[in-house]
């Protein structure tokens, strides 16, 4: 066939095609109108009020709709003619036939559209179970129904009348109430289908038993049985709440609802009947809430306590009912907060029960910090040594939010206002520096027996300035067989002081000296805009001059801070007197770690000054918004210019020592002296001399040297030296410096370069070749 003729006959078979009409038939859409319902065995559905049924919504509906429904697991609950029986009649619709046909299928005619609620028909299966699980097809068989096949369960069987569910454990030492449990039906009107039906309720802990004194109806006691099935048991009405299908309908007693149990001899097991008598809406549960158990044993074992429960319901095993444990309580917090060193923050913490009943009524408790501490105590206005006991309690009820009693975590009393706190603070504790770091209470809150107690804290909590670490609070009382801990909060940043004192001679003008180094451990803690202040010691006979040419020395030796004006002024120390101080202005934050050394303090002293040593003090609002300081101790130290000097501007003796190599001895201002090991020379050309002897030799204590883990550290005048076995490095207060060699161990002894350390020390040193002889003067 040529192309030509092939496109005319497409071209015609589509002209053809498009000239026959299409008709398509909208499917139904099927549905269970009621869920799948767990049935016993044989149950046969008699009426159309509780039967399953089916929904069919048609889309297109027609005049006539026929189609069929075929059952699997189950049959028809027919009268012989074809006709469901609903009751004691039959089943019909107008509009609609439904015929069986054989014991599995029914043919549905459906001629009236009437028949139909918002184009939706609705079939009851009017059946007997046969199986465990029925299922319904609906379908068109071949018809020219436009409903769509669809295949459902509508119910299952169960042996079982009923299933046990256990709650939240609760938790005790030796006697309370347990989890509740709930005994539901597995079907509507499960219960009252047969008569004795039970639910066996077993402990599976020999160091408990039931305790029938409690959760029974008021005014009854156990009647014992005499004969039957619960021979030798005791008869109890226990209580019982009846809920969902029972909708609150019961066995009730002076208007208390109960269920009723035989409990054995030993009381280690209940039978608690399944009531046969209360016509349910739809399936029925029975809790019971209030079952006790007490311990047999002094100290019953710790951990859980469980339940078997069977009978004529779903078995449950080792369902936990409770937890045994001591009576004890735990300190937690949601969150654990940052404080930085210096600054302030609110901090919430909980202590509750470890177990139900651990707290006692009008017994108290103590809270004690670790670490931080809550505010500073007022001290006595005529003894600025004691502490004012109701004005520092008054401050710390300033600081105190709230302390919340809570049962379950539900609110039952808030003390948040400055009377309620004052009624339940009885006692506060202070440490060494007048800090609050404690409190105590004694609440006369109505606490649970069987439900968890707990107190919820909400207060401002301090760092000092030189307090690092976590931050804990210690709680104890009489209730707890021991105290508990909890971490709240982590002290972050803080600054690490280095500082050379400055030694002074009595008498003499213009005198330079002094080293502070402040680190701060990290970056940003110096803000901009903030001051650090140096308060230094009013003396009489001392002056810090004030000369812009002669202000201390101020350098960033570390990290990118950026400090601006620096003044001599003054300010209050922490004493409240007015002192000379050095303000250094932070003019931009460090983004890495720095150090602020300042240096070069220029003091004019008098013949009138006191020798002795004197505090300077680390303050400003760029380390703390508390009335914190860091103190250095002995920064001034004073001696005297008319008479000999014993003392150089190290802070050492005066002296003179010598060293000869190769012996084991050495001379300090003329008197011999041995050692337990002789001095040698190393290349390329140090003495070396044992550590001990070297700092003696220079006028330092042997209490003053400390040796640890190949580290040798020299506590000497106003330096402290640190030499590391095989380093050639040496540390002064904080600073690193380089020697010619390095330190090291031999036979069990720690070398130093005696030369070397000298040095770092400002020793003079003198060196003899002929007589191989070393010798150090301290002036």
């Amino acid at each position: 066939m040529k192309l030509r003729n092939k496109l005319a006959v497409v071209l015609a078979s589509a002209m053809v095609m498009s000239a026959v009409p299409v008709v398509t038939m909208a499917a139904s859409t099927n549905s269970m109108a009621s869920g799948i319902m767990t049935v016993k065995e044989d149950t046969v559905f008699e009426t159309s009020a509780t039967a399953p049924a089916v929904s069919i919504e048609f889309k297109n509906f027609k005049a006539t709709e026929t189609f069929y429904l075929t059952l699997e697991g189950a049959e028809w609950n027919e009268d012989g003619n074809g006709n469901l029986i609903d009751g004691t009649s039959t089943w019909s619709k107008t509009g609609v036939t439904l015929t069986v046909i054989d014991d599995e299928t029914a043919k549905v005619e459906v001629t009236d559209a009437a028949a139909l609620t918002n184009n939706t028909l609705e079939l009851p299966l009017l059946t007997k179970v046969t199986e465990n699980t029925a299922k319904v097809t609906i379908s068109a068989k071949g018809s020219t129904s436009t409903v769509s096949e669809s295949t459902f369960v509508f119910a299952t069987t169960t042996e079982e009348v009923g299933t046990a569910k256990v709650g939240t454990a609760t938790s005790f030492n030796k006697d309370g109430k347990i989890a509740k449990i709930t005994l539901t039906e597995a079907y509507k009107n499960a219960f009252k289908t047969v008569n004795n039906q039970y639910a066996l309720i077993e402990l599976n802990d020999s160091d408990f038993e039931f305790d029938m004194r409690k959760g029974i109806v008021r005014g009854t006691t156990g009647e014992a049985v005499t004969s039957g099935k619960y021979k030798g048991y005791k008869k109890y009405k226990v209580l019982a709440n009846y809920t969902y299908g029972f909708g609150g309908k019961g066995l009730t007693e002076g208007g208390q609802s109960y269920v009723v149990a035989y409990v054995a001899s030993d009381a280690s097991c209940m039978y608690v009947e399944l009531p046969n008598t209360i016509e349910a809406d739809s399936m029925g549960s029975i809790e019971l809430k209030d079952l006790h158990v007490k311990s047999t044993v002094k100290k019953p074992s710790e951990g859980n306590l469980t339940v078997d429960i069977s009978g004529d319901i779903e078995e449950l095993n080792n369902a936990t009912v409770a937890v045994i444990g001591d009576y004890a309580a735990v300190v937690t917090t949601d969150k654990v907060v940052d404080i930085n060193a210096g600054q302030t923050k609110e901090v919430e913490f909980t202590l509750a029960e470890g177990v139900c009943g651990t707290f006692t009524k009008g017994r108290e408790i103590e809270f004690k910090l670790t670490n931080g501490y809550f505010v500073d105590a007022v001290m006595q206005e005529n003894n600025e040594d004691e502490v004012d006991d109701a004005k520092t309690e008054e401050k710390l009820i300033s600081v105190l939010s709230s302390i919340e009693f809570k049962v379950d975590d539900k609110t039952k009393e808030k003390f948040s206002n400055s009377s309620a706190l004052e009624t339940l603070i009885t006692d506060v504790e202070t440490n060494d520096d007048d800090k609050v770091v404690g409190f105590t209470i004694k609440p006369e809150v109505a606490y649970s027996a069987t439900d968890i107690n707990s107190f919820v804290i909400t207060a401002d909590i301090s760092a000092s300035l030189e307090q690092s670490g976590e931050i804990a609070v210690e709680v104890s009382s009489r209730d707890l067989e021991e105290d508990v801990t909890g971490v709240i909060a982590n002290i972050k940043g803080g600054y690490k002081v280095t500082s050379e004192a400055a030694v002074l001679k009595a008498g003499l003008k213009d005198q330079v000296a002094g080293n502070l180094a402040i680190a701060e451990s990290e970056a940003g803690l110096l803000e901009k805009g903030s001051k650090l202040v140096i308060a230094l010691p009013k003396v009489n006979g001392i002056t810090f001059s004030t000369n812009s040419d002669k202000k201390p020395q101020v350098k960033v030796t570390a990290g990118d801070l950026q400090v601006g004006d620096v003044k001599v002024t003054t300010t209050k120390n922490s004493n409240g007197e007015t002192v000379p101080a050095v303000t250094v202005e932070i003019k931009r934050a460090s983004k890495e770690a720095a150090t602020v050394e300042i240096s070069n303090f220029h003091v004019d002293t008098d013949r009138t000054v006191a020798e002795g040593a004197y505090d300077i003090e680390i303050a400003g609002n760029a380390l703390t918004d508390l009335s914190d300081v860091i103190t250095v101790k002995d920064f001034i130290r004073i001696g005297t210019a008319n008479t000999e000097d014993i003392i150089a501007s190290n802070g050492l003796a005066k002296g003179t020592s010598t060293f000869v190599i190769g012996e084991a001895k050495y001379t300090m201002n003329g008197v011999e002296k041995t050692m337990d090991a002789a001095s040698y020379i190393q290349d390329p050309g140090y003495t070396m001399i044992p550590v001990r002897y070297v700092a003696e030799a220079f006028g330092v204590a042997g209490n003053d040297i400390l040796f640890s883990n190949g580290t040798a550290t020299i506590f000497a005048g106003n330096r402290t030296i640190q030499l590391t076995n095989g380093s050639n490095v040496a540390v002064v207060n904080g600073a690193k410096f380089t020697m010619g060699t390095k330190v090291v161990i031999k036979e069990g002894r720690t070398y130093a370069p005696v030369g070397e350390v000298a040095r770092l020390l400002g020793v003079s040193t003198q060196w003899d070749n002929t007589t191989k002889t070393a010798t150090f003067t301290n002036k």
